[in-house]
């Protein structure tokens, strides 16, 4: 299972941890050892070029980095060298989209073709897809284990171990929360084999690490960097008949970002749908329709893309934002519009 277990007991770094946690499965360590079906590498810094390189290599292969532009940039690149069975997978496409690509990656992979994916770290949230090769960027410890799920899943190459492979990318990553996560790997990793990366109790070295972390980096107001949104306080001060369920449900995010929806008819059945919404008196239906023809966008960039006119709000009450220019919706890539006074906001995109 790659599914990461936290290090929540009580005690130091968490004075609010869990008592006690009785284990559910016995000798960990040893039902590891015996369900290990990949070996983890550390390559160094690698950049486009070499990550093009690696991939053309080897016939079947993923290769997950952090942002939309890294992963679109490497997809191109791989493509304008004609290399053969080039995907790609991230939340600039819509659901409706990923899913036609999942179903093409997975028949590649059945029949043998050709098949080189380049990916989010969106690939590493529960699908089922099985590679001999997985590059990930230097990330946490528990994403590089999201990302070795992807590889050898089903134990398909016999008795051999998949190959996972850290690297060190030259893109500026400058979301707080990963840049965290990825030092604290290196650090954790300093002086220890990477092939360890996914031993238990490195695991729970690497989440105890990044604890203390999370305790050193203490706002200047004096607030708890495990509670930024006072969730924990205001529960503690309230009555048990009057806990503020709602005004801590307004203020927290697990992912500190503000982005809003915009439909992209990638389809004609969505298209029609599009149409249909802009007069409907009784939308919800039809809204409900195309959920999954929906790529999140943050609210600042909305912004810039309604007064470039690439998108508008549609509906009776100009509730819906519908992207109105259809060249900006890519057949690989997904939502590519931009602003042309934009300068590279999709580094900052997951």
């Amino acid at each position: 299972c790659t599914a990461t277990q936290p290090a929540l007991a009580k005690g130091a770094p968490l004075d609010f941890g869990l008592p006690s946690i009785p284990p559910i499965v016995a000798e960990p360590a040893r039902l590891h050892r015996a369900m290990r079906r990949v070996r983890v590498e550390y390559a160094g810094p690698l950049d486009d070029e070499a990550l093009a390189d690696r991939l053309t290599d080897a016939p079947q292969a993923l290769c997950v980095v952090d942002t939309r532009m890294h992963a679109a940039d490497l997809f191109r690149l791989l493509v304008a060298r004609g290399v053969e069975g080039v995907r790609h997978l991230s939340a600039a496409m819509c659901a409706e989209h990923r899913t036609a690509v999942l179903d093409a990656i997975r028949a590649d992979l059945k029949d043998g073709r050709p098949c080189r994916v380049v990916s989010t770290q969106l690939v590493e949230a529960g699908v089922d897809v099985s590679f001999p090769l997985v590059l990930r960027a230097m990330a946490g410890l528990d994403s590089v284990a999201q990302s070795a799920g992807r590889c050898n899943r089903h134990g398909e190459m016999e008795g051999d171990l998949g190959t996972v492979v850290v690297f060190d990318t030259d893109r500026a990553l400058r979301l707080a929360d990963l840049n965290r996560r990825r030092d604290t790997a290196r650090e954790v990793m300093a002086g220890r084999d990477w092939d360890e990366a996914l031993n238990p109790d490195v695991l729970e070295a690497y989440f105890k690490a990044l604890y203390a972390t999370g305790r050193r980096l203490r706002r200047v107001d004096g607030g708890d960097p495990f509670d930024a949104c006072g969730a924990w306080a205001a529960f503690d001060k309230a009555s048990v008949k009057s806990l503020p369920f709602r005004a801590v449900a307004e203020r927290f995010r697990l992912i500190d970002d503000d982005q809003l929806p915009v439909i992209t008819p990638y389809t004609d059945e969505a298209r029609g749908l599009a149409a249909a919404l802009r007069t409907s008196e009784r939308p919800a239906g039809l809204a409900r329709k195309l959920q999954r023809h929906t790529v999140s966008l943050p609210r600042s960039r909305v912004a810039r893309l309604l007064v470039a006119e690439m998108v508008k709000m549609v509906g009776v009450e100009r509730q819906f934002l519908l992207l109105v220019d259809g060249s900006a919706y890519d057949d690989d890539l997904g939502l590519m519009a931009r602003d042309p006074r934009e300068r590279g906001e999709e580094e900052n995109i997951v």
